[in-house]
């Protein structure tokens, strides 16, 4: 699948709102990269367009998260996996604040709040990446076929 295909089918398909069944690597990470360019896009303009920006973020956050859904899927994973990233990210933040937060009330910061927090942070990066660049189950498994593999072909003999 190529960039053009990823968008179509992530954007203009039925599987706009489809959580269900499989997506693979490259309609995967095609999008996320579309959706990385939309938002280079965005933050370049005036904040006149910034309603705009909110809109067109809200659009894409449903497909985002349905694409992500099937990419899990892909290697016969929930899509429950996909909070992993999320809150190692979130953890990591919460510990930077609370860093921050004991610098300002003392003198003597907790440089190993902020430690562990970097690390939470990068931890949710790395599982990022190794989920959704993960190989996929070959044939089929429990959420469908494989994207990749051809439709099979019904012949009937004549008897």
């Amino acid at each position: 699948m190529n960039f053009i295909e990823s968008v179509r089918t992530c954007l203009f398909s039925s599987k706009y709102l489809t959580f269900k069944g499989r997506a693979s690597r490259s309609e995967y990470w095609w999008f996320q990269l579309f959706t990385f360019a939309v938002g280079i896009i965005f933050g370049f303009l005036p904040d006149d367009f910034e309603l705009l920006d909110n809109i067109v973020s809200l659009l894409m956050f449903i497909p985002t998260l349905a694409v992500a859904s099937r990419r899990l899927h892909d290697w016969n994973r929930s899509a429950w996996w996909m909070l992993l990233p999320g809150l190692n990210f979130a953890a990591g933040m919460i510990l930077i604040g609370i860093s921050e937060v004991i610098h300002e009330v003392e003198s003597e910061a907790l440089p190993l709040l902020s430690i562990f927090g970097c690390l939470f942070c990068i931890f949710g990066f790395i599982s990022s990446i190794v989920l959704y660049a993960h190989r996929p189950t070959p044939g089929t498994n429990r959420f469908g076929n494989n994207p990749l593999d051809p439709p099979a072909i019904c012949t009937v003999k004549n008897v």
